[in-house]
C-alpha cells in the first residue's frame, strides 16, 4: 500500500511539473519600431509588473510580415501569456486588439508623427503599451481620439483594470502561483485626469481600433 501511495505521489508531482512547464510564464513586449526602444518597453513592464505582479519580458525584433500575424506567431513560438507589439505604421490605427488570440499591436505614428519630441514620444508610447496590456488581459481601455486625449491621462491603466486584470490572471493561474495581489502603485499627478473607465469592453472576436475624431462632429 505504501508503494502504491509513493508511486501515486510521484506521478502527481510529475504531472504537476509538466503542467507548470507548459503553462504561460510571462507577458511579452516586442518593439519593431525604429523610434521606440526596449528601454521604453522595460519601463512600461516595470510599472505593470509592480501593479499586477506579472513577469514581463521586453525585446526588439524585425518584423517583415504583417505585425498581427507576427504577434500571433510569437505566442506559438514562446511561453508567453500575451504579446504586445509596437510598430511604426502609416497604414494602421493607433491600436489593434485581438483578446481571444491574446495579442495587440500598437502603432506609434498614430499619435506621435515624425518630428515629435523624443520625450513626448516616449511618454505616449508608454501609455499606449499600458493600454494594450490591459485590453489584452481583460481590463478594457479608455477611449482615446487624439494625442491631446492621451497626453491628459496619467498613464494608460483604466480604474476598472485593477479588478478585471487580476480576475483574468487568476483564470490563467498567475496570481495563485505567485501568491501576490495587484496594487495601485503609480504616483498620481493632480493636474492629470485619470484614464476613464471604458464604455465598451473588448469582447472575443473583435479588433477594436481607435477612430480619429471628426473635427466637424459636434
Amino acid at each position: 500500500m505504501k508503494k502504491i501511495l509513493t508511486l501515486a505521489a510521484a506521478l502527481f508531482a510529475a504531472a504537476a511539473m509538466a503542467e507548470e512547464a507548459a503553462s504561460p510564464k510571462y507577458v511579452l513586449f516586442v518593439t519593431a519600431s525604429e523610434r521606440v526602444g526596449t528601454n521604453v518597453l522595460a519601463k512600461a513592464g516595470a510599472i505593470l509588473t509592480d501593479m499586477f505582479k506579472v513577469p514581463i519580458r521586453s525585446e526588439a525584433r524585425k518584423i517583415e510580415d504583417c505585425a498581427m500575424k507576427s504577434a500571433k506567431a510569437m505566442l506559438t513560438d514562446s511561453n508567453a501569456l500575451a504579446v504586445v507589439v509596437v510598430q511604426d505604421s502609416a497604414e494602421t490605427p493607433s491600436m489593434m486588439v485581438v483578446p481571444e488570440s491574446r495579442f495587440a499591436v500598437v502603432n506609434t505614428l498614430a499619435y506621435s508623427p515624425e518630428g515629435t519630441d523624443a520625450k513626448v514620444l516616449e511618454v505616449r508610447a508608454l501609455k499606449q503599451v499600458e493600454r494594450a496590456f490591459c485590453a489584452v488581459l481583460g481590463g478594457g481601455f479608455a477611449p482615446v481620439f487624439s494625442a491631446e486625449d492621451l497626453d491628459g491621462f496619467n498613464g494608460g491603466v483604466a480604474p476598472n483594470a485593477f479588478m478585471a486584470v487580476p480576475k483574468y490572471l487568476r483564470s490563467m493561474g498567475f496570481i495563485r502561483r505567485l501568491g501576490d495581489r495587484p496594487a495601485r502603485t503609480r504616483p498620481r499627478n493632480p493636474n492629470a485626469k485619470p484614464a476613464a473607465t471604458p464604455n465598451k469592453a473588448v469582447t472575443a472576436g473583435e479588433v477594436i481600433p481607435d477612430e480619429p475624431k471628426d473635427p466637424a462632429a459636434k
